[in-house]
């Protein structure tokens, strides 16, 4: 893939590829160099001592209980973000927005709440669902948009309910 196909991941900004930031970081690498790099196909060349080498040191690298860290972040000159405009299709576009967004905060109110909710199920039904599975379940098409609201604004903490309703209550009358 790095030989053959490297114009065209790059093209795709790695959209598919299961290592992308790894590969990124990878290609970076070898641009940074100033000599030329050869690849060797170890399996063509057996019964030479630093292709054993290589082949026992990746072999104890992959029955490691704790893997190296490996510096995954391209520094500004190599670094080749974006697809280009004349490949992608608008599949392709979405699927790269999607990788790029943020991962929302956990609210730790929120936190609070499903908790409650997941240990409520539990004790009532004997096994207790994932957060996933309650997410899910409030959007299910069966139940109406209301208490889809409802249920979604109780486990944020949106309604007067939570232990700070009564704080910010108190708090306003002993203002005058």
């Amino acid at each position: 893939n790095l030989t053959t196909n490297l114009v065209n991941q790059e093209d795709i900004n790695w959209l598919d590829h299961p290592n992308r930031d790894l590969m990124k970081a990878l290609v970076a690498q070898l641009r940074r160099r100033s000599t030329l790099t050869s690849i060797v196909d170890t399996s063509k060349s057996a019964n030479n001592t630093n292709a054993k080498l290589a082949l026992t040191l990746a072999k104890e690298g992959m029955i490691k209980d704790t893997h190296d860290r490996i510096k995954t972040e391209v520094d500004a000159p190599f670094e080749m973000s974006g697809m280009k405009l004349h490949i992608g299709t608008q599949r392709m576009f979405y699927k790269n927005i999607r990788n790029l967004q943020i991962k929302p905060k956990q609210r730790r109110l929120t936190n609070m709440n499903m908790a409650m909710t997941l240990y409520a199920i539990g004790e009532a039904n004997g096994a207790t669902p994932t957060s996933e599975q309650v997410w899910k379940s409030i959007q299910h098409r069966d139940t109406p948009k209301s208490i889809q609201s409802f249920l979604w604004k109780s486990l944020h903490g949106a309604y007067k309910m939570s232990p700070f309703s009564n704080i910010f209550r108190l708090s306003r009358t002993a203002k005058g």
